[in-house]
This record gives structure tokens, C-alpha cells and sequence, in this order.
């Protein structure tokens, strides 16, 4: 998979597809903490599809050494609407149509852009652990399961202060609006697992609730962790995502008659 030449905002850069299938080129948007790089196996998977793909880096939480510092820059707020900002601009910056393909927290920003976007080139949606409410308890897993921050006290203080820099006091009825502006019969795919030790379930399911307007497709996976189904059930996870965008992807006219026509068997090496 090369990178093409045309530059984005955000270290942005285009993944062409070799052979590419389909009219739609897929946004990928990382999870908290990660960047571009973190979505490179699923733009393998996703060019070896026959699509090319976008990957981008967000705005990233300062990580000052010591508490009074990060106290500090905790408490300004606007981590998510920045997130969601970006993501806008990356959307209109990519011509033509699109599916989005999202990675836990920034996946509600996403919704949000999108609903900000009005665009109607955005054909479909994949969101992976997330968008999720419960928001409290989610970031209380975050601190003790992979930020680990064993002290009771100062766990407690950046779950309160990481939800005024994240915007979770709105997050509800903010998610909800965006989500209610999606087109009638919009179809997600919405991937969860119940051994996440992050995001439960019900912190999804919770997001979805009142959005009956929207095609909501799951795959749930019985023993994957939070957006790791991937990497360790790909069995599971390929044919499903696979299956979902054949559905609602454009595929290009050259080719589905190289489709249509017997394949030679593949030499093996």
C-alpha cells in the first residue's frame, strides 16, 4: 500500500488501493491517543478491498509530568469540539463520496461532524467501540485499565477534569442532535465486544437510543477487547465489515465485470 501525493490537513495523507473497486474512499478516524499510523491494518485490510483510504492525526491531550501541570491544562475545555472541527475539515477536504471508519471516543466528534457537514456525499458509517455514553464510567475504566493511575484520589481528579476538557456534561444531548440529523435509513455498523474492558455494551447501546431513523447494523464480538477484534478474531471481524460494504459501497463499473468473470486460482507462495 503506497501513499499518495495529495496532501491533507492534520498529517493527513491518502492510502491508494492497487487495484481500486470502489467510488468511495473510506476516512479513517484513530482512537484517543492514537494517530494515522494506528489504522494501518485496517487500511491494508480495507485496501486489499479494493478502496482507498484517508488516516489523519488529532489533536492529542497535553502530557505535562506532573499533576499541578496537568490540572491545569485538564481543565480547558475544547479537546472535543476540536476534535470535531478537524474531522469537518478532513470530510471537506476529501472529494467525491466517503464512509467513515471510526475508533472509540472520537467516534461521537464524528457523529457531530457529520451532522455539521450536511454533506451527502457520506454513504455509510463504521464505528468501533464507540460512540458510547456513560462517559464517567468509561474514562474511570480508561485510568485504572490503561492509563493506569493507581492512586484513588488522583484518578478520581482526572476522570472529573478529563470530562470538562472532553465535553461529557453535554455529550448526551449533543450526540443525540447530530445523530438524529442522519439521514432516514443511514446505515452504521456498530462494533462492540463483551470482554471491552473499556466501553460495556450498554455505553453503545445507550448512544443509539431514540435513533430509529438510522439502518443500525452490529457485530458483536463475544471474547475481543476494546477495537482489538481486528488484530486478534479477523475470522469474525473481515467477512462482516467485508459483507457491510459491499452493501452500501459504489462499486466501480470496470470493476464488477472483473468481478463477475471466473478468477484463476491464486499460486500460493
Amino acid at each position: 500500500m503506497s501513499s499518495g501525493d495529495n496532501q491533507l490537513p492534520y498529517e493527513g495523507r491518502y492510502f491508494r488501493a492497487p487495484h481500486k473497486s470502489f467510488q468511495e474512499t473510506v476516512i479513517f478516524v484513530h482512537h484517543y491517543g492514537g494517530n494515522r499510523s494506528s489504522v494501518r491494518k485496517h487500511q491494508e485490510f480495507l485496501s486489499d478491498l479494493g478502496f482507498d483510504t484517508v488516516s489523519f492525526t488529532l489533536s492529542q491531550p497535553a502530557r505535562p509530568q506532573f499533576l499541578e501541570g496537568f490540572l491545569l491544562n485538564e481543565l480547558k475545555p475544547g479537546l472535543r469540539e476540536r476534535w470535531t472541527e478537524e474531522i469537518l475539515k478532513v470530510i471537506q477536504c476529501v472529494p467525491g463520496k466517503k464512509i467513515l471508519y471510526t475508533f472509540s471516543f472520537p467516534s461521537a466528534a464524528t457523529a457531530i461532524a457529520m451532522a455539521k457537514s450536511e454533506s451527502h456525499d457520506i454513504q455509510a458509517w463504521i464505528a468501533d467501540g464507540g460512540p458510547f455514553l456513560m462517559p464517567l464510567t468509561c474514562f474511570w475504566n480508561y485510568y485504572t485499565h490503561i492509563e493506569k493511575t493507581p492512586a484513588l484520589w488522583r484518578r478520581i481528579a482526572r476522570v472529573g477534569l478529563g470530562a470538562v476538557s472532553l465535553g461529557m456534561l453535554r455529550l448526551k444531548d449533543e450526540l443525540s442532535a447530530a445523530l438524529s440529523r442522519l439521514p432516514k435509513g443511514f446505515p452504521v455498523l456498530s462494533i462492540r465486544s463483551w470482554q471491552d474492558p473499556l466501553v460495556p455494551i450498554s455505553a453503545i447501546d445507550e448512544a443509539f437510543v431514540g435513533q430509529s431513523h438510522i439502518h443500525l447494523e452490529t457485530l458483536t464480538l463475544a471474547e475481543a477487547g476494546h477495537i482489538d477484534g481486528l488484530l486478534r478474531f479477523p475470522e469474525e471481524y473481515k467477512p462482516r465489515v467485508e459483507k457491510f460494504l459491499n452493501r452500501y459501497a459504489t462499486r466501480i463499473a470496470s470493476a464488477s465485470r472483473e468481478a463477475a468473470q471466473p478468477s484463476s486460482p491464486r499460486k500460493s507462495e
